[in-house]
């Protein structure tokens, strides 16, 4: 629907039962013209089961997109801190 134009900042999402614009909740965004809170998105280096209780990656694991994919695995022998972005935060176990 054609409401989502009044929400055009990212990080934000349309509420259709107050008819305003909210932020996404902490360590969560949203690209602009979001309709709904299901529609906001853990950040990089974060997961969780919706947009409300998103979480750091555990060690041994990263995310880099802004979804809400699960953190992938680093490659064997290797590890990352919690809250990894990338594949090259997985370094040589000591």
């Amino acid at each position: 629907s054609n409401i989502t134009l009044f929400c055009p900042k990212a990080g934000e999402y349309f509420d259709a039962d107050v008819q305003e614009c909210k932020v996404c909740p902490v360590l969560s965004t949203s690209p602009p013209f979001t309709e709904g809170l299901a529609n906001c998105s853990c950040i990089p280096g974060y997961f969780g089961p919706n947009p409300s209780s998103c979480s750091a990656c555990p060690v041994g694991t990263y995310k880099p997109t802004t979804s809400m994919d699960n953190c992938t695995a680093c490659p064997r022998h290797t590890s990352s801190p919690n809250a990894s972005v990338l594949i090259e935060n997985c370094t040589c176990a000591p």
